[in-house]
């Protein structure tokens, strides 16, 4: 595939198209409706496990396969409240069309824009992984802003701090404060 070309990276097709419908629907699906509808939208389109083990660092290695599944499913419930949180509403928003900047056997980078209803836009860069799944997305950058570099700041530091059970409970934490505070 050229790059610069057009593509249909079909990940990214699918994680837009399908925000786009559940902003759509945000009303009538209420938090709840959302958040079931992200469940399987960021299971289907991410790597987890690569993201967790990205965000955790040296720690990661030393975890026991049921510590990184419950790490993984904690992460996991937590982008699917900041999503159901976030897209909980749509004033005309498109996306623009997915555009392959780099490629090689086993990375792509892809370009999009989310674009409001008055014309403003956010740039996104999601960097994609090949998997025994397929291509799967390993970070979303807006605007330039790594979210796994964002997290890993963020996280690293409470890991050090408190441990994995401070992290546990600090994730369990937000889920429940994004779940309350949306409609």
């Amino acid at each position: 595939m050229a790059l610069g070309a057009r593509a249909a990276p079909d990940p990214i097709e699918q994680f837009q198209g399908t925000l786009l419908q559940v902003m759509q629907e945000a009303k009538a699906l209420g938090f709840e409706g959302r958040a079931r509808r992200f469940d399987a939208l960021v299971e289907a389109v991410f790597d987890l496990e690569r993201i967790t083990r990205r965000i955790c660092g040296r720690v990661w290695s030393g975890l026991d396969g049921e510590r990184r599944s419950a790490l993984r499913e904690a992460f996991k419930r937590l982008s699917v409240a900041m999503l159901a949180s976030e897209f909980d509403g749509y004033k005309g928003e498109t996306f623009r069309p997915p555009e392959v900047l780099s490629q090689s056997e086993k990375r792509r980078r892809v370009r999009s824009a989310l674009v409001s209803g008055d014309g403003d836009s956010v740039s996104i860069i999601y960097t994609l992984r090949k998997t025994v799944r397929g291509w799967r997305v390993v970070d979303v950058l807006f605007d330039g802003i790594s979210e796994v570099q964002i997290r890993r700041a963020e996280f690293r530091g409470v890991l050090k701090r408190k441990g994995l059970d401070g992290l546990m409970a600090l994730l369990a934490e937000r889920t429940t404060a994004l779940a309350a505070a949306s409609p």
